[in-house]
């Protein structure tokens, strides 16, 4: 199959391992932890840069998941939107995790859990801000830019704050839930990287995840009841030919995030 020029272009290393060492890694790498049916996920920079989005819906399987990754602070949280599963494994965080910032998204309801936990990480001492498209930071090498929400929506899903993640040209889109009426407000592009939004959800639209998913393609899931990931979802990124990744097949998925990764061992 012909790859992709934005893929080609960065002669892109991808190496995706069950778990990595507790000790920092030696490249920039985005994991996306097994925390059941929601998301977490870690962004780490070697300089000990590190960002958490989102966790989960038990503040006990996310404290396991940082134990296993050695993290006990964070530069920035993001919470993407105020869903219990992505927002209610951080009840309590600060007893266990320094902040220093947060990022929560700018003119959308915050649901019952996301005040609580804003409350608490602002008394910790941590600079708490509500986001839209525009807001980035580095994290040593590492750009993380915000590209939604662009404005109010009426579904608190296509409200999710969207990451835009990059490395010179190794790059990560961590999507949240945003469903198919924010995905077609979103710029044009196409990721190295695509978190699939809404655990693989079908309120994703196909055209949408045809015309973004790049070489691979992970998505954050449990086991559940609302049928994630949809069928059609994952046909859609088999036929695309991505290399598609569950945490709920895999546990923690690790993926390196870097220009010229050194072979892995």
């Amino acid at each position: 199959r012909t790859l992709r020029p934005a893929v080609v272009l960065a002669a892109l290393a991808l190496f995706v391992v069950a778990q990595w060492p507790v000790a920092p890694p030696d490249v920039p790498v985005v994991t996306f932890l097994d925390v059941g049916q929601g998301d977490a996920i870690l962004i780490r920079d070697p300089s000990g840069a590190t960002a958490l989005v989102d966790g989960g819906r038990d503040p006990l399987v996310l404290r396991r998941a940082l134990r296993r990754q050695g993290v006990r602070s964070v530069d920035l949280l993001v919470v993407t939107h105020g869903d219990a599963d992505h927002v209610g494994g951080l009840v309590g965080i600060g007893d266990v995790l320094d902040v220093g910032a947060m990022w929560y998204p700018a003119g959308q309801s915050l649901g019952e859990i996301l005040p609580e936990v804003i409350e608490a990480v602002e008394d910790g001492g941590a600079a708490v801000a509500a986001v839209g498209a525009g807001h980035r930071v580095m994290l040593g090498r590492i750009e993380v830019q915000v590209l939604g929400p662009r404005r109010r929506y009426a579904s608190d899903n296509d409200g999710s704050i969207v990451l835009w993640v990059a490395v010179g040209a190794a790059t990560a889109l961590l999507t949240g839930d945003v469903e198919a009426v924010g995905q077609a407000e979103l710029p044009i592009v196409r990721p190295a990287i695509l978190q699939v939004p809404h655990h693989g959800s079908a309120t994703t639209d196909i055209e949408w995840l045809v015309g973004t998913v790049g070489e691979v393609a992970v998505v954050s899931v449990g086991p559940n009841t609302y049928g994630h990931p949809d069928p059609d979802v994952m046909a859609a990124l088999d036929a695309a030919g991505a290399a598609v990744h569950t945490t709920v097949g895999e546990g923690d998925v690790v993926i390196r995030l870097c220009d010229a990764c050194p072979a892995a061992p």
